[in-house]
């Protein structure tokens, strides 16, 4: 028997498509994704379906070339089917599509929660690392700055030193100039 589709398995039975499809692929792990397989249709049929078709009208069996037909007893009526159980039926629950229906409702919520806050710590991260990167940023450029002024002040330093000695050098030769000349020595004149 080829696959078949869900929603069309779950019409022509007449049963609840949510709770089929959980059933199927939650409890049971079959994949319905391509359609039902005979395995998937006859497990969804044993769970949901709560009918038991008894048999009615009249039925005959033609025994083919043998001369007179017989016609058997008519098999009508109700059937019970726990004369063929060899223990009874556990207790189920009480709409069961619903309760599984609920749940997925309230399980989608709370995965609506986990999407949520995994967007909010995300976010967090990113402005973390979007700080992180600035501060770093800010970081280099300072490191940058302070080997600039390093060297500037070093270059500073010795352009100020030469200066500061040719000043001194300037300063002792105008001393020299301003010192008196020698005193004239006695006897000399």
């Amino acid at each position: 028997m080829p696959l078949v589709s869900l929603s069309s398995f779950c019409r022509q039975h007449s049963l609840p498509k949510t709770s089929v499809h959980t059933y199927l692929t939650k409890t049971l792990k079959f994949n319905v994704s391509q359609g039902l397989s005979i395995q998937a249709q006859e497990a969804a049929i044993a769970k949901f379906s709560n009918r038991a078709s008894a048999p009615s009208g009249e039925t005959q069996v033609s025994l083919g070339q043998i001369p007179g037909n017989s016609a058997l007893p008519a098999l009508e009526g109700t059937v019970s089917l726990d004369q063929f159980r060899s223990a009874p039926l556990a207790n189920g629950i009480a709409n069961p599509g619903d309760f599984i229906e609920k749940m997925t409702q309230f399980l989608d919520q709370i995965e609506q929660g986990f999407d949520l806050a995994e967007l909010a710590q995300e976010s967090e991260l990113s402005e973390a690392r979007q700080q992180k990167q600035a501060g770093l940023k800010r970081l280099n450029a300072f490191r940058l700055r302070a080997a600039q002024y390093s060297l500037k002040t070093d270059l500073l330093s010795q352009l100020q030193g030469v200066e500061t000695g040719e000043l001194q050098g300037l300063a002792a030769e105008l001393a020299a100039m301003s010192t008196p000349p020698p005193q004239a020595q006695a006897g000399e004149g």
